[in-house]
């Protein structure tokens, strides 16, 4: 028989394991009330705070999106009380599995996405470039026979169509801030007004015991990975303000594939004050020292580590590469700064300034530590709250 549902699920891969997956610890510390499961196919759980009793895994078999998933997952939501279950990934996992969990529970199904709008197509493409990469021969192929499908449209067509089947298998259909609602609707056709889209921003915790004063010290905090996070963008803006400032230096914190090529990058750029540390489970730490953070991806759907800089201090800036990097930075140079997309030496102009310049980084990471506030774990909770109202009415 199954239990009065009053619980809320959530779908992984590894857990815990990225930014995603910290946002649905955070999600299940806000929401204390409810149990919150967690599937997935491999967990670790020395990584999971102690403190999240409410959360209890539920062990899958397959990858996360495989169908052959369903009877487990639907034996769960029965017998556990699961009320609402939470896509946080792609939608094309809403696609294999949401049909399966409405024929046989009546749960109602969420979307979250983490990422902005159409980013497994961006993924595609430049995973497909970066293959090109020290071949004339293949370079040559992708510019006149396989780029056209990417600039005309041809690929990210297919990607609409799979936005608009999850759209409509999903009651709500969370984004991380407007902007990225309204771009989805128009692409698919659907009015936002009156949509099933919904804000759902990520949040930090304040840290009202920040470390000042900082160090004269500039983290990378992030996955190690080329397609988004283009770390060696770091190196490069490095490599143009480290001769002019000598008492500081740059740590990097993160592993990923691209590793090695940033080494051999660092060792050719004759970089003498970079620091690769790796995966560092205490990076509060270096929050504490760090006068600046610095972000340098190309593809970012929101950057959970800027919240985390502003909030500690730190003076947070990236390039101005989506709508939710900018809703947490703007105004650029008032809480963070912003760069124009790819304009690496614009990018080390705008570092040098703020190494150069106590009294204004004092003000920026002050004025960042103020704007951070609106991303709080209450307006989160109430913006969770709101929806899960919503739909058991």
């Amino acid at each position: 028989m199954e239990q009065q549902r009053k619980n809320i699920a959530f779908l992984h891969q590894d857990f815990p394991g990225g930014g995603t997956e910290m946002v649905t610890m955070n999600i299940a510390k806000l929401l204390g009330e409810l149990k919150v499961f967690v599937f997935a196919p491999n967990f670790h759980n020395d990584k999971l705070h102690s403190t999240l009793t409410n959360i209890e895994p539920v062990k899958l078999s397959y990858v996360f999106y495989d169908s052959r998933n369903i009877p487990t997952i639907v034996k769960n939501i029965k017998e556990k009380g699961i009320e609402f279950f939470v896509f946080p990934g792609g939608c094309n996992d809403v696609v294999c599995l949401a049909d399966a969990i409405r024929e046989e529970t009546d749960c109602k199904i969420i979307y979250m996405s983490h990422f902005e709008p159409f980013w497994e197509y961006i993924e595609d493409r430049e995973i497909k470039k970066r293959r090109t990469k020290g071949s004339f021969l293949k370079t040559l192929e992708w510019n006149l026979f396989r780029s056209h499908k990417y600039t005309f449209g041809i690929r990210k067509a297919i990607y609409k169509k799979i936005y608009k089947e999850c759209y409509d298998k999903v009651d709500i259909f969370g984004v991380l801030c407007e902007e990225y609602g309204r771009e989805i609707a128009k692409a698919i056709g659907i009015r936002y007004e009156g949509s099933k889209f919904r804000v759902l921003n990520n949040s930090v915790e304040p840290n009202n015991a920040y470390v000042v004063p900082k160090q004269k010290e500039v983290c990378f905090i992030g996955r190690l990975s080329y397609w988004d996070k283009r770390p060696e963008n770091i190196l490069k803006v490095w490599s143009l303000v480290e001769d002019k400032h000598p008492d500081w230096i740059l740590n990097i914190l993160g592993t990923g594939a691209e590793e090695e090529n940033l080494k051999q990058l660092a060792k050719s750029l004759n970089l003498k004050r970079v620091h690769f540390l790796g995966f560092v489970s205490d990076v509060q730490s270096y929050y504490n020292r760090a006068s600046i953070v610095c972000m340098t991806s190309d593809y970012e759907g929101w950057g959970m580590v800027l919240m985390e800089a502003q909030t500690n201090g730190c003076v947070a800036m990236a390039f101005d590469c989506s709508a939710g990097v900018r809703e947490i930075l703007s105004p650029s140079w008032t809480n963070g700064v912003l760069v124009s997309p790819n304009r690496i030496k614009v990018y080390a102009k705008a570092l040098s300034k703020l190494m150069s310049n106590d009294e204004l980084r004092n003000r920026v990471a002050e004025n960042g530590r103020e704007a951070v506030q609106r991303f709080s774990p209450e307006n989160s909770l109430s913006q969770w709250r709101g929806i899960l109202k919503e739909l058991s009415k």
